[in-house]
């Protein structure tokens, strides 16, 4: 009896051993890394979001400064060779006569507003009683405007985001034919859906999993489209063509797509014209209600009409008044050195130019931004540039001003945008072509790695970091994400080596 036991006893011991060895050998199988992985290593550095355009050196030139009316010269401000600001006043002609004119003007003005005021008020007991229909059916007439345009904006919005779709690749085997997206987007959210296919037991062999605008499991349909998620949108993936381990991309709204620039355009226009329609739709119930305060007033329309262009009169006197004063102050248009003077204090002028002024600056870079990237620019903020002519030096400049029109090319709308150079090099030459990138936001000193390699769920992101030749998938978390690709990322240390996944 004890010898059976003993053999039972080895006779495990054998086919632990055994098991232990299959185990081990199929764990380095499993976790073995490849011999074409792709790694890179996670670094502390600079994220940048940029709006890159094109530009063109242009040269600031001098002025001949003058007034704009004859006079004497009561004070000049400056001397030949005096290095200015913008805006600094140079010389000023006499103007005691026309300062009274302004005091008694705005005086005039005054008057003419109490007066207003106290005709407008009216006697409150003389009030009487009016119907309310044409407030009422401004009002309603404001309610089916209201709705008719946001019906618009969303018809309109809906063709943005729906026409066009496509699935794009984003890893696996590039002989997989792209899935077919149809149905109209009736969600509020752009952004973009995820489908990463696996091998399954339905009819087609595939399924996905759904993630970014939507999220959830859905079966690849080859035989018609099937719904990918509840915002409207179908998915039909075409027979006998491999699906297993890829990814795909569906863009909301399409920025590629033949009729993006057309449809947004649409769009903007619809909310352009919603604005426009329902704002006079207010103005109009805006205008009855103070019609209806007027007939319950004692005053007449037409005396609050006088008494109003009365106020109007006086507020143009003032600005007349104001403009002629300001006419004999001359004040520098642009930084520079005064370079000629040839006026003094008590000397009667006529329209000849006075001085000189030779800006400071010769060189200034324009560019022109479009209407994509327009809200994303604004003055101050610095930039590079790349010039043709050198391409291996990078020219740190500044946005001095952007223009609030817009010159339409093509069909689409663009900016015009003044770029000053921190430093002008000796090179610079008036027509120069440059490629400008204009840092909208930055992020510095942070770990930074390639959005690649970073895998994202719904709740959470992950990576592959390579820690003694194990893939060890690791939660990490993201941040700011910039224009080369560059993500801000938490939970790795300097000098990790992460795989692409």
């Amino acid at each position: 009896m004890k010898l059976v036991l003993s053999d039972r006893f080895w006779y495990y011991v054998v086919a632990v051993a055994l098991i232990g060895i299959a185990l081990t050998w199929l764990l380095k199988v499993v976790v073995a890394p490849q011999s074409e992985l792709v790694v890179t290593t996670v670094e502390t550095g600079t994220i940048e979001q940029l709006v890159s355009v094109s530009g063109t050196v242009e040269a600031r030139g001098s002025a001949d400064l003058t007034f704009p009316t004859a006079g004497r010269v009561e004070t000049v401000e400056v001397s030949k060779g005096d290095t200015v600001e913008r805006g600094q006043v140079l010389a000023t002609l006499e103007r005691n006569t026309l300062l009274a004119e302004q005091a008694a003007a705005v005086a005039a003005l005054r008057i003419a507003e109490a007066d207003y005021t106290e005709l407008l008020n009216g006697p409150s007991v003389e009030q009487r009683d009016v119907t309310t229909t044409t407030v009422s059916q401004a009002e309603s007439n404001l309610i089916r405007v209201t709705a008719e345009e946001e019906e618009k904006v969303a018809n309109a919005k809906r063709a943005l985001y729906s026409s066009d779709l496509e699935a794009f690749l984003v890893s696996g085997s590039k002989a997989s034919v792209a899935p077919t997206i149809t149905g109209t987007y009736l969600c509020d959210l752009s952004g973009e859906y995820e489908l990463d296919m696996y091998r399954s037991s339905t009819n087609s062999g595939y399924s996905y999993l759904l993630s970014g605008l939507e999220s959830g499991v859905f079966e690849a349909g080859t035989s018609f489209s099937e719904p990918m998620g509840k915002c409207g949108l179908r998915a039909q993936f075409t027979p006998d063509t491999h699906y297993g381990s890829t990814i795909w991309r569906v863009p909301i709204p399409n920025m590629n797509g033949a009729s993006y620039v057309t449809n947004l355009n649409a769009y903007q226009l619809a909310l352009e014209q919603a604005d426009k329609n329902i704002t006079a739709a207010a103005e109009a119930v805006d205008l009855v209600k103070k019609e209806q305060t007027l007939e319950n007033a004692a005053p007449r329309s037409e005396a609050l009409q006088r008494s109003k262009a009365t106020v109007d009169q006086a507020r143009a006197r003032v600005a007349a008044a104001s403009a002629a004063v300001q006419d004999r102050v001359l004040k520098a248009p642009f930084a520079g050195t005064i370079t000629d003077l040839d006026i003094v204090a008590g000397e009667t002028i006529g329209s000849e130019p006075i001085m000189t002024l030779l800006s400071e600056e010769s060189f200034e870079l324009t560019v022109r931004i479009p209407e994509i990237d327009i809200s994303k620019v604004h003055e101050g903020q610095e930039a590079r540039a790349t010039f043709d002519a050198k391409s291996s030096e990078r020219v740190p400049l500044t946005i001095d001003f952007v223009s609030p029109l817009a010159t339409e090319i093509d069909g689409v709308a663009y900016f015009e945008a003044t770029l000053s150079f921190t430093d002008i090099p000796s090179w610079i030459k008036a027509g120069l072509n440059a490629d400008v990138d204009i840092v909208t936001d930055s992020m510095a000193d942070v770990l930074v790695l390639p959005k690649r390699y970073i895998k994202e769920y719904d709740d959470y992101s992950t990576v592959l970091l390579l820690k003694d030749d194990l893939q060890v998938e690791t939660k990490v978390e993201t941040g700011f994400e910039g224009s080369s690709g560059l993500v801000e990322i938490t939970g790795l240390t300097e000098g990790d080596l992460v795989v692409a996944p």
